[in-house]
């Protein structure tokens, strides 16, 4: 959804007053937004290619590195969003990185610290 959302910014009339940086942050986005897509959908593609070829293993490791690796750049695609999106509503620059900042922040916490926690906890006993 996020990709199709994307495509449509250019469409629209105001597109046209973006400044350069704007402009390189809604292609960055677009870009990290196709990317997180190609490497979460990958395993899907993969599965129907290797099917019934006795490559589980081969499977569920690539499968686990490709999503691993797309919730990373979906987390990166999210927060140039942000960005340009708090950039362009309130006119201020430094509003948008540090709320973008603060979005990245919690995408560490909330995907990978606490279930890095969770995990140690749960292997100690």
């Amino acid at each position: 959804m996020l990709t199709g959302f994307l495509l449509t910014v250019p469409f629209q009339q105001r597109f046209a007053d973006l400044d350069r940086f704007q402009r390189g942050t809604y292609v960055v986005a677009v870009l990290l937004s196709a990317t997180a897509t190609m490497l979460v959908v990958s395993p899907v593609a993969w599965h129907r290619i290797l099917f019934r070829h006795q490559r589980k293993p081969l499977l569920v490791r690539t499968a686990d590195r490709f999503a691993r690796a797309g919730l990373v750049v979906l987390a990166a695609a999210i927060t140039a969003v942000i960005v340009l999106v708090l950039d362009v509503v309130t006119d201020d620059r430094w509003i948008g990185l540090a709320v973008g900042a603060v979005a990245l922040l919690a995408f560490t916490v909330f995907w990978l610290l606490l279930p890095l926690l969770v995990r140690q906890r749960s292997s100690r006993g």
